[in-house]
């Protein structure tokens, strides 16, 4: 018994008959339209009863069954009488078809088939009323289940679908953009280095430029020391003339009652004048204490301005000889004072203009102290008559 209360061999059976029956009616020659309505009954209940034997070989879920039990009982004994009926009238009908030959038993065969398929219609007809609305349930409920289980497959599909896809997507996608991660950690980095990299210098820079400012002071330092130094230098030598000059001058005023009157000075000497002239300036002698001060300050900006005169000719003149040259010439013993001094004004001029052509090319830094030495009334003075 299939688990509906049809047994298998009936349910099948009635399957084979229908079938027959059907085929019957589609066969008989012209009368085709006059069974459409019979022959489209028979199909959809043929249709009916496979599903159900399909569910029943299937082992489907007897829940299914429970909702068309009631139905089933209406229409199986109907079915069964059917089946029944037309499986004795086809033998009947086979057995007496069977010995005829000839002319005469086609003209009988056509006829018995022609009352054969009006039976049959006639059967079927009958067999449609009774069970038309049982079947109809049935058929709604085969549907309804029909649905319900490609919705589930449809959801199984859909979900074994998305399980599929949520476990090979992430690792397709993890495998191809394994590079392209890669590839972007590796330039994140670089950028985070090159950034701290950057970052680094920016806050060592201030150690740099007062690292360079102490290098760039001491190096000042030490070149403004060093002018410091050669205009020290050079100041000693032209303070140490002048105090040589000044002896031999004393020496030279002791000696003047020896020469004779008529003896001459060299006209090339140093000239011993209270004023000379220079380009349009005048330097006039010091008269008095109260007016020392600015005749110094006057005779200073003078000798600039006659030392950067001087300093041009006394680089195309020839040496001086030294103080001690002239103890090995023969001079007379009268101009030998005269001579002295003029030789020792001479080197203090030397000395000046090389103390001048310093400041000229170091103009800072030890700059004060020959401004100190200009200013100072006897030196100016006496270094008026060295540059004449």
């Amino acid at each position: 018994m299939a688990g509906f209360g049809w047994s298998v061999g009936d349910l099948v059976s009635a399957i084979s008959v229908v079938a027959k029956v059907s085929k019957a009616l589609k066969d008989v020659g012209g009368a085709v339209d006059d069974y459409r309505e019979t022959v489209l009954f028979l199909e959809s209940l043929n249709i009916t009863l496979t599903t159900l034997h399909g569910l029943y070989e299937s082992n489907a879920d007897p829940s299914v069954f429970s909702g068309v039990q009631s139905q089933l009982e209406l229409v199986q004994k109907p079915i069964d009488a059917f089946t029944e009926k037309v499986k004795r009238k086809l033998e009947s009908v086979f057995n007496s078809t069977k010995k005829d030959k000839g002319v005469r038993a086609t003209a009988k065969r056509t006829s018995g088939q022609l009352e054969w398929a009006f039976w049959l219609d006639k059967q079927s007809q009958v067999l449609n009323r009774k069970i038309l609305v049982p079947l109809t349930g049935i058929q709604i409920q085969l549907g309804i289940h029909i649905h319900s289980v490609l919705a589930t497959i449809a959801n199984d599909v859909t979900t074994k679908i998305e399980k599929k896809i949520n476990d090979a997507i992430p690792l397709l996608l993890q495998q191809n953009l394994a590079p392209i991660a890669a590839l972007e950690h590796r330039r994140h980095t670089e950028e985070h280095d090159l950034n701290t990299a950057i970052y680094r210098k920016i806050e060592s820079l201030p150690q740099i430029v007062a690292d360079t400012v102490d290098i760039s002071l001491d190096r000042a330092q030490k070149s403004d020391s060093l002018r410091s130094k050669k205009l020290e230098d050079h100041c000693s030598l032209i303070i140490e003339t002048i105090n040589r000059v000044e002896k031999l001058q004393q020496r030279n005023l002791h000696a003047s009652p020896k020469i004779s009157a008529g003896t001459e000075l060299p006209s090339h000497g140093p000239q011993s004048c209270s004023s000379f002239s220079t380009s349009n300036e005048t330097i006039p002698p010091a008269s008095s204490k109260s007016g020392e001060s600015k005749q110094s300050e006057h005779d200073s900006k003078v000798l600039a301005e006659l030392f950067f005169k001087s300093m041009t000719r006394n680089n195309t003149d020839k040496s001086t000889p030294g103080v001690s040259e002239l103890y090995n010439n023969k001079q007379p013993a009268t101009e030998y004072p005269l001579i002295s001094i003029r030789q020792a004004w001479e080197e203090a001029a030397v000395h000046f203009r090389r103390l001048f052509v310093i400041q000229c090319i170091f103009t800072i830094g030890p700059a004060n102290k020959l401004k100190n030495l200009l200013a100072n009334p006897r030196i100016s003075r006496i270094l008026c008559r060295i540059m004449v």
